[in-house]
């Protein structure tokens, strides 16, 4: 097997960069329960909170965040880049929001258990 060249080699990583990418876009939806890896547009939804995918940009490729996502409780919004978000479970995002509230007891309470 002949060795690819650099140039080859670009081209080749670019095409499954783009391939991962189309995954991506398919997998976050609106309706799909996400976790926030990086901050949005406007920084209203810290990362590492769930948040729920309320609208997508499909036709806008010039948009650098088409990705609108609202808080659980709807208080608050921004929009994301698909490379800032990751689809999660039900599971997955009770998990994570039982352990936001039991930090948030531990503070309270100083870590007492009464």
């Amino acid at each position: 097997m002949a060795k690819l060249t650099t140039a080859q080699l670009l081209a080749k990583k670019r095409a499954e960069v783009a391939e991962l990418e189309a995954k991506m876009r398919e997998e976050i939806t609106v309706g799909s329960v996400v976790i926030v890896l990086q901050t949005g547009v406007y920084e209203d939804i810290p990362v590492g909170c769930i948040a729920k995918v309320t609208d997508v940009d499909y036709d806008d490729d010039d948009d650098e965040h088409p990705v609108r996502c609202e808080r659980i409780d709807g208080s608050d919004y921004d929009f994301f880049r698909y490379e800032d978000l990751e689809v999660v479970t039900r599971e997955t995002a009770r998990d994570r929001l039982i352990a936001d509230i039991d930090r948030e007891l531990d503070e309270a309470f100083g870590g007492d258990d009464r």
